[in-house]
């Protein structure tokens, strides 16, 4: 189990901005962490952006949900958080 969770919400964003967001979580010092990136109902193009850094990375993880806004994908992700 990690000792931190890291809850990062998306929705049809930028893959470039995208890809710096995810790079900064994953060049921090602590190591022992899961970035659980909430996927709220993306397009196609960036869902799968989302699952080739998931298959790249074993510490990331992506829930692909409806979309629903911010709150309740946060709250999605606190519950699935380890």
């Amino acid at each position: 189990m990690p000792k931190i969770s890291v809850l990062l919400p998306v929705y049809n964003e930028n893959p470039a901005f995208l890809d710096q967001a995810i790079e900064s979580i994953l060049a921090q010092t602590v190591r022992d962490f899961e970035l659980l990136i909430l996927d709220d109902g993306s397009d196609v193009t960036t869902a799968a952006h989302l699952d080739a850094w998931a298959a790249r990375d074993a510490r990331i993880r992506v829930a692909h949900l409806p979309h629903q806004g911010i709150t309740k994908t946060l709250n999605h992700g606190i519950a699935e958080s380890r």
